[in-house]
């Protein structure tokens, strides 16, 4: 049954997979929420890049090498939950490497994937591309092949990483204005593509949220969630998730942590992600010597991230740039303050004393000076879910009705 009579192609290069199950779940919960609507079929884009470098660097092993990364290559397939209405294709497609042809990678998908588009394909087809490369390049040549329209979800690092007058920013130029329309989470990222003189039709943009589980990231009773976590009560807790990578400035957060002991303040710091970082970050902390008052946890699966906004009492986010990140709405959702760098998306859902505090990116001191603060005031942990009821599922789902149905229609 597909009451739209719409029939959507999905393209996407982050979906869950064997290899990584959380990556980009955001997005199959959105195509399992949509496809009570519309026939959906999502064609997950999985690039074969063999590990030159390394096969090169120790050639003597290269044969294993080889192999070890093409057994977790052909192990991408999950078998999600779909529906009647909702198909997953997963397509393994060979590529030059990406720093230098990641425009053009769209046509290898296409090439390779043709047969695939040829059988899903429909005359009231609408093809959604997330990102730019490479999947609005594919939606692009789709869309001029088979004369079906397209849109293009800015995602936030895709539009962050063109540098003017490059070769990526003129095909990412070219594609934007070509698009049916162009959608994205935040005015930000349509206002970057403004400083990078990329111009998109006005009544051709369109801000749309992601999916939240607001059902599933709920306040649970904080001194519980502690007691299965084995944290104290008699103890202060800020949390952090995320990539430990540069652009989360996990280092300003924990000097501005350094800053905070001082004022004598019984608190810790939980450190939830892993990345290249990781091993800077630890160096820093015992630079410090504070390491008795901050802990790494690893990479959390939802279950334990729920219980850990839970247990906190502020959730911290530093970034230098942002979309408008999952784990900030998450903590809300939760129940749990958010003091977070005003970039991006942030300041469309933080709002200063009500739900959190916003900070300017890379001051450790201002950050410790907005934690003291959070951590001191008596929040209504009902009203800091409240404060972001317009990112329920139901008014997500009716922007993406709205959109699809616009660009049916014209």
């Amino acid at each position: 049954m597909n009451p739209s009579g719409i029939n959507l192609i999905w393209l996407t290069p982050e979906f869950p997979s064997n290899i990584n199950d959380t990556k980009g779940v955001y997005l199959y919960r959105t195509v399992k929420e949509l496809s009570k609507l519309y026939k959906i079929t999502v064609i997950c884009l999985y690039p074969a890049a063999p590990p030159i470098f390394e096969m090169l660097r120790y050639w003597k092993d290269w044969k294993s090498i080889y192999k070890a990364w093409k057994l977790n290559y052909y192990k991408n397939d999950l078998n999600l939950e779909s529906s009647k209405n909702l198909k997953i294709i997963y397509l393994r497609y060979y590529r030059f490497p990406r720093s230098y042809f990641h425009h053009i990678e769209g046509w290898f998908a296409y090439l390779q994937g043709r047969k695939i588009i040829s059988n899903e394909i429909e005359s009231n087809s609408i093809i959604h591309a997330n990102w730019i490369f490479p999947a609005g390049t594919f939606a692009k040549i789709i869309s001029k092949k088979f004369k079906v329209p397209f849109l293009v979800s800015l995602m936030g690092s895709d539009v962050k990483r063109l540098v003017k007058d490059s070769i990526f920013w003129k095909n990412a130029k070219q594609l934007l204005l070509n698009a049916n329309k162009v959608a994205a989470v935040t005015n930000d990222l349509f206002e970057q593509c403004k400083l990078l003189d990329i111009y998109i039709k006005e009544n051709n943009k369109v801000l749309i949220d992601n999916i939240y589980e607001s059902e599933k990231f709920t306040i649970k009773d904080r001194n519980e969630t502690r007691k299965l976590l084995c944290l104290r009560n008699d103890r202060k807790y800020i949390f952090f998730a995320g990539g430990l990578i540069p652009v989360k400035n996990v280092h300003v957060l924990i000097e501005a942590f350094s800053q905070l002991l001082k004022n004598k303040i019984n608190v810790s710091l939980l450190i939830a992600g892993a990345g290249a970082e990781e091993g800077n970050l630890k160096r820093l902390i015992d630079n410090l010597d504070i390491q008795n008052s901050v802990s790494f946890l690893g990479v959390l699966n939802s279950e334990k991230l729920i219980s850990y906004y839970n247990a906190s009492d502020i959730f911290c986010l530093p970034s230098k740039s942002e979309g408008l990140p999952n784990v900030a709405v998450e903590s809300l959702f939760c129940g749990t303050p958010v003091v977070a760098s005003s970039v991006g998306g942030i300041p469309t859902i933080i709002h200063e004393g009500k739900n959190g505090y916003l900070v300017e990116p890379n001051i450790p001191s201002e950050l410790a000076e907005k934690l003291l603060i959070g951590l001191e005031t008596n929040w209504k942990r009902d009203e800091i879910r409240k404060s972001i009821s317009h990112l329920s599922k139901e008014n997500v789902i009716k922007k993406y009705s709205q959109l699809y149905l616009s660009i049916a229609e014209n």
